[in-house]
């Protein structure tokens, strides 16, 4: 996503949606957004008239699959530049450390909180009970699902694992 920022280039995606239904996008991106505890990819369809008025929002963590395409943007760039509110060294800097560098963070979690949080780290997490650090009732890598009966009646938290490429990202 960021090489087709960067170099202006139409981004093919797989989406899906909150209903679960799956649609296969070319998208000229504008930018990397946070908002309301996500990251959007904020873009226009491809080769679709009246730019201004297509903007969509695609929620990263439902993009199934990315891939860079050779087509040149037809937007503006002009208007590319007005809409994008992301830095593009910040969101490398965010999910790709420039050093190499992966840190292994452990925190303890409300379980009240526990989708919300899982939400940040969708591919990379481990959850155990917080009185049991050695086998995992969750490991996001498994791509299971995380079945909430798994947790006593009288767990007020549990522990989450995960990698992380710049910790401050991840601390926002």
């Amino acid at each position: 996503m960021c090489h087709a920022l960067s170099d202006q280039h139409v981004l093919k995606i797989t989406y899906q949606d909150a209903h679960g239904q799956i649609a296969q996008r070319e998208l000229d991106p504008l930018s990397i957004d946070f908002n309301d505890h996500y990251f959007y990819l904020r873009a226009i369809l491809y080769n679709v008239p009246e730019k201004a008025n297509n903007i969509r929002n695609y929620r990263i963590d439902r993009i199934q699959q990315a891939s860079l395409t050779s087509l040149p943007i037809d937007c503006d760039p002009d208007a590319i530049e007005t809409s994008r509110s992301a830095n593009i060294n910040s969101l490398a800097n965010m999910f790709g450390s420039i050093n190499g560098t992966v840190e292994k963070i452990v925190f303890r979690c409300a379980r009240r909180i526990i989708e919300p949080s899982l939400d940040k780290f969708p591919y990379a997490a481990k959850v155990y009970h917080e009185y049991d650090l050695t086998t995992p009732i969750y490991d996001a890598r498994k791509q299971e699902s995380f079945d909430f009966d798994q947790l006593a009646a009288d767990e007020e938290n549990v522990v989450i694992e995960t990698h992380v490429a710049n910790i401050q990202g991840a601390l926002i």
